[in-house]
C-alpha cells in the first residue's frame, strides 16, 4: 500500500479513481477509465511530469491499494458511525435471534 499526500484523480463520467488498470496514452497525456472506457486528460501537474518511466503511485502495478492523505479534509461527524450489514438469507429462527441480539 502506498501513502500519497494529494487528491485522487477521478473519471468525470463514473468517478472511478485512476489506477494501474487504466490505459495510459503518454503521447497525448490522457488515460482511459478502466470502468466506463471514458478518455480523460491528465491534470496539468500530472501531464507535465508523467512518462513511461516516471509514473505516479496510482499507476504502479504494486500499488493497487493507495491511501490518500487529503490536504483539505472535510470534518465528519463528531461521533463514530457504525454500519451493520446482515445477510437475510438465513433461516427465520437464526434471523430472529440476530434481531434480538442487535
Amino acid at each position: 500500500m502506498a501513502l500519497v499526500q494529494y487528491q485522487a484523480i477521478a473519471c468525470p463520467k463514473c468517478n472511478t479513481i485512476l489506477n494501474p488498470y487504466c490505459a495510459i496514452d503518454f503521447r497525448f497525456k490522457t488515460w482511459m477509465c478502466s470502468t466506463c472506457q471514458n478518455k480523460n486528460a491528465f491534470p496539468a501537474h500530472y501531464a507535465n511530469n508523467i512518462t513511461e518511466t516516471q509514473l505516479p503511485a496510482e499507476l504502479i502495478q504494486d500499488f493497487t491499494t493507495i491511501e490518500y492523505i487529503l490536504p483539505n479534509t472535510i470534518q465528519g461527524p463528531s461521533k463514530p458511525i457504525f454500519l451493520i450489514m446482515v445477510d437475510t438469507a438465513v433461516c427465520s429462527e437464526e434471523l430472529a435471534e440476530l434481531k434480538d441480539s442487535l
